[in-house]
Parts: C-alpha cells; sequence; structure tokens
C-alpha cells in the first residue's frame, strides 16, 4: 500500500458533554464529514458546535462574549412565543456580556455564512462576509447614527 494513499476512517457520532455554559454539542458522521471536507458546504451543526469549540478554547478572554446560535435570529424573525426564545438564549447571559457573536446564514444568492459581531461599548456591527461586495450590508440593516456598520 502506498504511504500517502487516504484511508478512509469510519466515523462515528461524537456528543460533546455540556461545557462553559454551552449545551451539549452533537455532531453526527455526517456533520464530521463535512467538516473533514475541503469542498463541503458548512451545515448549522457545524457552524454552532465550531463556535462552542472556539469559546472553550480562547477563553478567558473569549468569557466577554455571548455566542449565540445561528437558529436565535429565526425564532425572533418567526415570532417564536418568548418562553421558547429564552430557553433557548438564557444560558448565554447575553445580558452581562458586552459583545454578541451571531452566526448569519444568507440564503442567496448562493448561501453562505457570515459573522455578525455586535460589540456594545463601541456601539459598532462588525459584519465579515467573505462573499460580500463593498458595503452589501447597508440596504439589509437598519443603523441609527448612534451606531457604526462596519464590513470586513
Amino acid at each position: 500500500m502506498a504511504k500517502d494513499a487516504d484511508v478512509p476512517v469510519p466515523m462515528t457520532t461524537v456528543i460533546r458533554p455540556s461545557v462553559h455554559g454551552f449545551p451539549r454539542q452533537t455532531f453526527l458522521p455526517s456533520d464530521t464529514g463535512i467538516l473533514v471536507s475541503p469542498q463541503a458546504c458548512l451545515n448549522d451543526t457545524c457552524v454552532n458546535g465550531c463556535a462552542a469549540l472556539l469559546y472553550s478554547v480562547f477563553l478567558p478572554a473569549a468569557a466577554r462574549c455571548a455566542i449565540l446560535s445561528t437558529h436565535d435570529l429565526p425564532r425572533i424573525r418567526h415570532n417564536a412565543d418568548d418562553d421558547t426564545v429564552w430557553r433557548n438564549v438564557s444560558w448565554t447571559w447575553f445580558w452581562e456580556k458586552p459583545i454578541w457573536v451571531l452566526p448569519v446564514h444568507r440564503p442567496s444568492p448562493v448561501g453562505h455564512w457570515v459573522l455578525c459581531t455586535i460589540d456594545f461599548p463601541s456601539r459598532q456591527l462588525l459584519l465579515f462576509d467573505s462573499l460580500a461586495e463593498h458595503q452589501p450590508w447597508r440596504k439589509d440593516i437598519k443603523v441609527s447614527n448612534l451606531c457604526k456598520l462596519v464590513t470586513c
């Protein structure tokens, strides 16, 4: 057998217990397959799970941040009741954190993930969208005179 041959490794479900306030994370073999593939498109499980992993790696500095789920905005947009929203976000202690990190799925034009960081002390929305044109978010986000939108 050639030394450099890629031998597929059987993938199993990986369950990360609740750590640093994050609920239990479950990565199915299909999710792990996405993460090891250089061509695969990320799904919500990969984005939310990797956000939890990165948060843990960057503690204690990351403790200033509330990492929100990709599912939080759709819940709010589709008028989920207050109990449902609270059950899903209260564990983040967002009200005590000066910075919120929010992954957002943009379905068009090609469907991709972007990152929004809400920095309350500086009153800035920091947006990273690798597929965006210069300043594309102006039409999507209403920013008052008290805030500043910064795109990366």
